[in-house]
Formats: structure tokens, C-alpha cells, sequence
């Protein structure tokens, strides 16, 4: 991230012209650039020197000087390093700069993306852009993202993706990846350093539960394994810890290198030990630990062979599942037109849905349930995914602990008063040549 100070009679010329190389406003006087193909020094260096062509004068400081001359140096992560070495090659910074803007686009509203699939370790979404209605395939994330196919109007875009991914289809785009979240972590530490106190203070909010920070997840796994004597913990490696009720009839599986897509914690439920698994809900690392907690206890204080067996998928046990959403005021909305249903708080940062695909079509590997919490449902900071016939009254657990449950959420802030500014206007829309999917 390269951050640029404004000072002097020519700020308004200033500030255009960093827009036009990728720069975003923090306040009055600042400006971020902060790109996922890692290439800001690139940037901005062929902004400095547009500035001094244009008479305005422009100071580097020696850290961003270095970094200029010598891409990756300062950088500690080898993979980082070996891209920022390719990007000198011009046709690699084109794609590069090709899935910044494709980013920007999301980012921004002007490509609106309607749904994802994973494939593998790759992700492929379905969008529309505002401006012309075109619709595109995505391939990909961060810089590698491309746009694989072009159609006439969303329709057709959504018809080709439904016949190709079928039943592993998620409305929306995809999880937030690692890059996007530190970029958005990045440009909300400048907001909070442009306000006028120069003190930072610690903070510790009370918060609704699902907005809590993730807290220690091994933590909560190790009490539950100690609180409760029938469950039994086997280790498939260092990094992976299996918990298994001696009924053989529930399994929870802890990845501690779990990426932040990948799923942290994996509950499975079996009728018997010797058949194929009733139903399965994930939770990756970024759920806050309070939430899965709620599910052990759950898991602690029922009979666990019926927790395994699960509950039919009919208009009552929904009903039931989603009672403590409909209590609290959650708005619920039926889409006919998907087969979904939804409900969300007033806030609009949390939310429950359930999909009538993945209910009813046999051996369909979409889930059931989502619940979910983040800036909004497109953009989730955190998804928990249930899959099959999982016990209503454990939905309605997590369900509970979103609407009444409190947690604690840690941060700094560096004064009392809150910026006001206005968002930085998208860019127009662009129109790029689908490529071929690469293959990796």
C-alpha cells in the first residue's frame, strides 16, 4: 500500500490526476493506493512522474524509493516476491492490471457479481455489468482473476452458469479473499489515523456475537474436549485434530491451517458408523468462536445420536429452525424465482437462508443452510455452510446465537470524531476481450 500526503495551493489538480493512476481518497489531504496484484510501487511511480510533468511538485520517501528500484525486496513472503518480479514483464502486468480493474468494478458496484461456484481450488463466478447489461464468467481470484466469457444480457449468463455448475452454485460472489481483506483492513487504519486525535486508544466493545472478533478457536475445542469425557480426540497430523463421540455417531474436524475460505471446523453427523454421513455443517477461521461454541454446548447437552439422525426438511421444522430470527424482527423474504429463502436483521449485517436446491435435489453437493455475517450478504466476513438433514434444533441454536448472543470486539482508535467524506466515485464501465481459462 502506498499512501500519498497533499499539501500545497494545487490539491485539486493533485488529487485528479492520483485518481487517474488508482489513488482513493482517506480525507481531504491523503490518498491510498492499495491493489490486489501487489504492484502500488509500479503505480506509483508513473504517478510521481505525471505530477512533476505537470509542474507539481512530489517528494518519495526512501522506503518507497527502495521499493521502487528493487520490487520484493522489503517483501518477506516468497510467492508476493515472485510475482512482483513477474509484473516487470509488461504482458503480465496487462492481466495483472486487468484483474485490478475487474476489482475495482466489483468494488465499486459497476460489475455486479450474481453468483460463484468453487471448482477445485478455483473459483468461477457469473456477473452483469450496470452500465451495458453485459453479462461475463469470472475465473479466479485477486490477480488472477480474468473474464473467461461474455453474454449478450444476464439471463444467458446465468442459464450457461446453472447448466455448467449446477448444483454447486452459490447466490453471490465468493468469501472475501485473504488480499481483499487486508486491503480493506489497510485503507480502515488510515480512515482511523486521519482522525484529529494523535493518541491511540485501545478499545473493548460489546458486540452482537456474530460481529465478535474470531477469538481462539483451539481454545473453545480444548475446553469442550475436557468438559466432555465421551468425546475423544485423535491427531491426523500437526495440524489436524479429529473429535469423535465414542456413539461413533457425530465428528468434529479442527484444521488448523485452514485458509480463510477453507473450513476450520467440520461437524458430520451418522445414523450408524458404518454409513454415509446425514448431514455436515463447516465453519472457516474467521467465524467468531462464540458462534461455534454455541454449537458444541448444543452437542454437549443433547442426545448425540439424535443429533446425528437429523430432522426431515418440511414447512414446520424450518419454521422452528429460523423461530428465534422471526422473533427478534429478522425481515424475511421469499424468492420464488431461486428457490431461496432469506432472512436478515435490520442492520443488514448478518443473515440466515435456506435453498430449496440443495434440499431437494438428490445427491446435490450445494448446503442448505447459510448463515452468515459481514458487510453484507454478497460480501460475508464469515459463512457457515449445513448440508442435508441437520437437527432443527441445532439451527435454531446458531440462530438464537445471532439474534441474542454478545461478544467482545477488540481494536484502536485514534480519537473520538468520525470522518466524513464521500466515497470515491466508481470508474466508468470497461469492456474487455474474454480470454480463454487458464489452466493451473
Amino acid at each position: 500500500m502506498v499512501t500519498a500526503s497533499l499539501t500545497g495551493t494545487q490539491l485539486r489538480s493533485a488529487r485528479a490526476l492520483l485518481a487517474a493512476f488508482g489513488f482513493e481518497p482517506i480525507d481531504d489531504r491523503t490518498m491510498v493506493l492499495a491493489r490486489i496484484d501487489y504492484a502500488e510501487t509500479y503505480w506509483a511511480e508513473r504517478a510521481a512522474k505525471n505530477l512533476a510533468r505537470q509542474g507539481i511538485t512530489t517528494e518519495i520517501t526512501h522506503r518507497l524509493r527502495d521499493a521502487i528500484e528493487q520490487p520484493g525486496r522489503q517483501d518477506h513472503t516468497a510467492i508476493r516476491t515472485a510475482w512482483l518480479t513477474l509484473t516487470e514483464c509488461p504482458e503480465i502486468r496487462d492481466i495483472s492490471d486487468e484483474a485490478q480493474q475487474i476489482y475495482d468494478d466489483i468494488r465499486h458496484g459497476c460489475l455486479v457479481i450474481h453468483a460463484h461456484a468453487q471448482v477445485l481450488d478455483d473459483i468461477v463466478a457469473v456477473g452483469t455489468y450496470r452500465d451495458t447489461g453485459e453479462g461475463v464468467r469470472l475465473y479466479g481470484e485477486d490477480h488472477y482473476r480474468d473474464i473467461t466469457g461474455t453474454f449478450p444480457s444476464t439471463s444467458e449468463a446465468l442459464a450457461a452458469f446453472q447448466r455448467d455448475y449446477g448444483d454447486i452454485m452459490r447466490p453471490g460472489p465468493a468469501p472475501m479473499t485473504d488480499t481483499e481483506r487486508q486491503i480493506d483492513r489497510a485503507r480502515t487504519s488510515l480512515q482511523a489515523e486521519s482522525i484529529t486525535s494523535t493518541t491511540p486508544v485501545s478499545v473493548v466493545a460489546e458486540v452482537p456475537a456474530y460481529a465478535a472478533g474470531p477469538g481462539n478457536h483451539e481454545v473453545i475445542l480444548d475446553e469442550f474436549l475436557a468438559e466432555n469425557r465421551d468425546w475423544e480426540r485423535y491427531t491426523w497430523d500437526e495440524a489436524t485434530t479429529v473429535a469423535t463421540h465414542k456413539s461413533l455417531a457425530v465428528r468434529i474436524v479442527f484444521d488448523r491451517n485452514a485458509r480463510s475460505r477453507q473450513p476450520k471446523w467440520t461437524f458430520v453427523g451418522y445414523e450408524t458408523p458404518t454409513s454415509d454421513c446425514t448431514w455436515h455443517i463447516t465453519a472457516p477461521s474467521s467465524t467468531p468462536a462464540l458462534v461455534v461454541k454455541a454449537l458444541l454446548n448444543h452437542l454437549a447437552d443433547s442426545n448425540v445420536r439424535a443429533c446425528a439422525a437429523g430432522s426431515p426438511i418440511t414447512l414446520e421444522n424450518i419454521t422452528e429452525a429460523t423461530k428465534p430470527l422471526t422473533d427478534a424482527g429478522w425481515q424475511h423474504t421469499d424468492r420464488h424465482d431461486t428457490g431461496v429463502a432469506y432472512w436478515t436483521n435490520p442492520s443488514a449485517d448478518a443473515g440466515v437462508s435456506w435453498h430449496n436446491v440443495g434440499a431437494h435435489s438428490p445427491g446435490s453437493r450445494a448446503p442448505v443452510w447459510w448463515i452468515w455475517a459481514g458487510p453484507s450478504r454478497s460480501r460475508p466476513t464469515w459463512v457457515i455452510h449445513i448440508w442435508n438433514t441437520a437437527l432443527t434444533s441445532m439451527i435454531a441454536v446458531l440462530a438464537s446465537e445471532l439474534t441474542h448472543g454478545t461478544g467482545l470486539r477488540y481494536g484502536t482508535v485514534q480519537g473520538a470524531e468520525q470522518i466524513n467524506q464521500t466515497p470515491a466515485a466508481p470508474p466508468p464501465g470497461r469492456h474487455r476481450t474474454a480470454r480463454p481459462a487458464p489452466h493451473r
